[in-house]
Parts: C-alpha cells; sequence; structure tokens
C-alpha cells in the first residue's frame, strides 16, 4: 500500500523548517520568497514589516543601522540621509554654518547673526 503526501510550498513572507507541518510568518524585520525554509534579516538601510516578501529601503531622510531593522529612524539634528537605503546618516558641516532639522534629507546654511 503506497501512501500518497501532499506538500506544499510556504508563501511569500512565511517559511518552514524541515518536517515542519506548517508555515509560520516571518517576523518584522525579516522577510521570504515562496518555498523558503528560514526568514532572512533585512540588511542595513532596509526594515520590514511581519510576513514581508521584501525588505523596503528606507526613505530620504531616514536610516537603520543594523539588519533586522522593524522601522528606520529619522536622522538626527545635525545629520542628513540625501537617498534612500542608507544605514548610516551624513553629518552636516556645522564648522562652515550648516546644520539640519531632524529627519533631514539635506543640510542649510545658517543666516548671519544666527548659530546653532
Amino acid at each position: 500500500l503506497v501512501q500518497l503526501v501532499q506538500i506544499f510550498a510556504c508563501a511569500a513572507g512565511k517559511a518552514s523548517g524541515a518536517g515542519a507541518s506548517k508555515c509560520a510568518s516571518c517576523v518584522a524585520g525579516t522577510y521570504s520568497v515562496v518555498g523558503s525554509s528560514e526568514c532572512i534579516a533585512c540588511s542595513s538601510g532596509t526594515f520590514s514589516n511581519a510576513s514581508a516578501e521584501i525588505c523596503t529601503n528606507c526613505t530620504k531622510g531616514t536610516y537603520a543601522r543594523s539588519s533586522g531593522s522593524r522601522s528606520c529612524e529619522p536622522a538626527p539634528t545635525g545629520w542628513y540621509c540625501p537617498k534612500p537605503g542608507m544605514y548610516t546618516p551624513l553629518e552636516c558641516d556645522k564648522y562652515n554654518g550648516y546644520s539640519s532639522l531632524q529627519g533631514a534629507k539635506g543640510c542649510f546654511l545658517a543666516k548671519r547673526g544666527y548659530y546653532w
């Protein structure tokens, strides 16, 4: 007597280890593609919500320093993130009068008579 076993691939955003009877959702900060046996941590500069099939680049003005990020942080005051997918913010040239506000995409020059 032959017993037939039906095998299903896990959907994107879910994974199942060897011998598992069901697929589990990937946690925030990880992702998977169809048929994955494990969830993979998002790389620095990206993030994901739970059950993600891809990681998303941090937007301009934000960054994610470590892999496996669940969200991106805004660039702190005096720093900026000019492009998507940054893992560390860049410092404004404060010695020449440039600064920025939190979450900045670029720096600006302070007017004469003002300082930071």
